[in-house]
């Protein structure tokens, strides 16, 4: 009776020893698998690249935190792009202040990126840096992005803040102002049909 009951102890931990070895190699592995890739984020090859924004993207909310992560430790302005196009397509909400912040970036590009993803995640938080993204923006792309962001997210609804944008010293280019008008069309329309639905 000794002999079998240690024989199922020795059994017993074996297997807990075989399960943990697995799962050690297994986590081993994936960690060195998203460290290469997110090294490739810098490549200048954009194949490469984009390979590794694919790759790192499939990992979806696992990825989240270590993107957040590393987005603040490397300067390079391609790891930063292409980290924001992750996070952006991932569509975690705990990414939102991230994006808020590099709206504030001295590259456009980091600022084009960041804009765009607060418009996958339509986060309402982000009203009002988009607003001041746009008031003080310089670069068309970053505004057209921007606006398009906006619209996106269903409560907004500040035709003021659009009105003044057209009526202001700024000269925004002929697409940009198309579109804030139509934006304006949009909201005004919405509001109308509510209007209709409450009479």
């Amino acid at each position: 009776m000794k002999i079998r009951k240690i024989r199922i102890l020795i059994s017993s931990t074996t297997l807990l020893l075989l399960v943990f070895g697995i799962f050690f190699i297994e986590n081993k592995t994936e960690n060195e698998s998203y460290e290469k890739e997110l090294e490739n984020l810098k490549s200048a090859d954009e194949g490469i690249r984009m390979s590794a924004i694919s790759k790192l993207t499939s990992m979806g909310d696992k990825i989240n935190p270590v993107l957040l992560s590393e987005i603040e430790k490397h300067d390079d302005i391609l790891f930063k792009i292409s980290v924001l196009q992750i996070l952006g397509e991932i569509q975690n909400v705990s990414s939102v202040n991230t994006y808020i912040k590099y709206l504030h970036h001295d590259n456009w590009r980091v600022r084009f990126f960041s804009a765009e993803s607060l418009g996958k995640l339509s986060a309402c938080q982000a009203i009002i840096p988009l607003e001041d993204l746009i008031k003080e923006e310089k670069n068309s792309n970053v505004i057209l992005i921007a606006l398009l962001s906006l619209d996106k997210i269903s409560e907004f609804n500040n035709i003021e803040f659009l009105k003044d944008l057209i009526n202001s010293d700024n000269k925004y280019e002929a697409f940009i102002i198309k579109e804030i008008k139509k934006m304006i069309d949009n909201i005004e329309l919405t509001f109308n049909q509510t209007n209709n639905l409450s009479t």
